[in-house]
């Protein structure tokens, strides 16, 4: 598909222009998902990939500060995606874009390291899940953990994470999570 430079309402020309990577097999929905993240005055250069062999060539040619992609695709699925992604060994923030009957897939992915997920009738949420998703990543390294949680909120997250049996906070809540996941990632 390509390069394209999305231009925004945003005059500052301090502004961060954040490389994205998106995986879209779909030249409408591309589109609606460009549209509204420059409406958020995001100020954006994306490559958008079709296919999982488009989306491995972009991944080979450059560097992103995020990755969004749909969850169908003509020869995969965002899951795979996030996998190959994680595979090359970087921890870019991965946000799927979904619809409402695979939200479900899209909580495996979260569960497999995905920042965030938003659905496809509501992408008004999408530049908040971006914004967002540097702070969602696992650290370098690709170790699976969560971000930290902060100290004024822990004692509360601690008590409600407690109450399913989360309590294996020195590996990671995540890592108890995925301990009772019957797939593996």
């Amino acid at each position: 598909m390509g390069s394209v430079t999305v231009e925004t309402k945003s005059s500052t020309s301090s502004a961060h222009v954040l490389r994205v990577l998106l995986l879209e097999e779909d030249s409408s929905d591309a589109a609606r998902i460009l549209r509204e993240l420059k409406d958020a005055g995001l100020e954006i250069t994306p490559i958008i990939a079709g296919n999982r062999s488009e989306f491995k060539d972009a991944l080979g040619a450059g560097n992103f500060d995020a990755v969004i992609s749909s969850w169908k695709l003509p020869d995969s699925d965002g899951l795979e995606a996030l996998q190959i992604l994680r595979a090359c060994g970087r921890d870019t923030p991965f946000v799927l874009v979904t619809g409402a009957s695979e939200e479900k897939a899209a909580a495996e992915c979260i569960d497999c390291g995905a920042s965030d997920y938003v659905l496809k009738d509501r992408l008004g949420r999408l530049p908040f899940a971006l914004k967002r998703a540097p702070r969602r990543t696992p650290a370098a390294g690709g170790n699976g953990s969560p971000a930290r949680v902060p100290a004024g909120k822990r004692n509360a997250f601690t008590r409600t994470a407690g109450k399913f049996g989360l309590r294996n906070f020195s590996g990671g809540v995540r890592r108890a999570l995925l301990a009772r996941r019957t797939i593996p990632c």
